[in-house]
């Protein structure tokens, strides 16, 4: 079974396009024919629908040019002092702008497998997970769950419980595919599995590691909460599966919210190094 995984990680998801854009040129044919399961959590989770329903990464990158600027519009200095206790963003617009890209398609019409995931935090606190071959619910309030992270969204309602942000488990599926994969009758040694990890520049330098005492581990804690559990999600991927997991990784030093010329040309030009030095190693991955 051959899975791709895509992690979270806001409007970084357009330097996974582009990196899917760039693979899916050289196989020459939509991935989802290439993937027998492909998962997806946050902006990884909107991405992978898209690709399950047999969207080509080329609508699937121009999607992301439309989509980021409305639902990621800088919020007014009213809003930023406003978002101590509220949102910066509007889930709605999120939501809006998913369904006026995808429909109101459900995820069973997805024509290779998909599975994404959220954080319930009512009426339970319990991960949540949708599937395409045994699932109904529509995928614009799928991903709007899965992308719901605190702070930027409110949590999103439907069927009667709340959602948060996946990535608020692990912001890297990979682990959660390959349990899935064993679930479906798969032998461990026929999984192979290609994640896509898009990461912000989230280090401390020494001065900064020193001030343990400070302020600067109240600020810090969402991104070390969420970059430890991708590293742990990594380390358990590999040990797993060994040499049949593949990761690549896009380091774009920019905010999970940044949309501007400057960042959108950073992103193009990480996506770009790893698709010199990396693609060849991928495709050989994959044959």
């Amino acid at each position: 079974m051959k899975i791709l995984s895509l992690n979270g990680g806001g409007t970084g998801g357009y330097g996974t396009a582009l990196f899917l854009n760039q693979l899916e040129k050289i196989i020459g044919t939509n991935l989802y024919k290439e993937f027998d399961l492909i998962t997806g959590v946050s902006t990884g989770s909107l991405i992978g629908s898209a690709l399950a329903l047999g969207k080509s990464s080329e609508e699937i990158k121009e999607l992301y040019e439309k989509l980021t600027p409305k639902v990621f519009k800088k919020p007014s200095w009213w809003k930023l002092w406003k978002g101590i206790t509220a949102p910066k963003y509007d889930l709605e617009i999120l939501k809006r702008s998913i369904i006026d890209e995808l429909g109101e398609i459900k995820i069973s019409a997805c024509k290779t497998k998909f599975m994404a995931y959220a954080l319930e935090v009512y009426p339970k606190i319990k991960p949540k997970f949708w599937k395409s071959w045994c699932d109904d619910v529509k995928i614009h309030d799928v991903c709007s769950s899965s992308s719901a992270a605190p702070s930027y969204f409110k949590p999103y309602f439907f069927n009667e419980s709340y959602f948060i942000d996946g990535g608020l488990l692990t912001a890297q599926p990979s682990v959660a595919a390959i349990a899935e994969a064993l679930a479906l009758g798969n032998k461990l040694e026929d999984i192979k599995l290609l994640n896509i990890r898009v990461s912000s520049s989230s280090n401390f330098d020494k001065n900064q590691a020193d001030d343990i005492e400070g302020y600067l581990w109240l600020l810090r804690i969402p991104n070390i909460v969420l970059g430890s559990a991708q590293a742990m999600s990594e380390y358990e991927s590999k040990h797993i599966l060994g040499k049949n997991f593949k990761q690549v990784d896009l380091n774009i030093p920019t905010s999970l919210d940044d949309w501007d010329d400057d960042s959108i040309s950073i992103m193009k030009n990480k996506t770009n190094e790893v698709i010199d030095f990396k693609m060849a190693e991928i495709i050989e991955f994959l044959n």
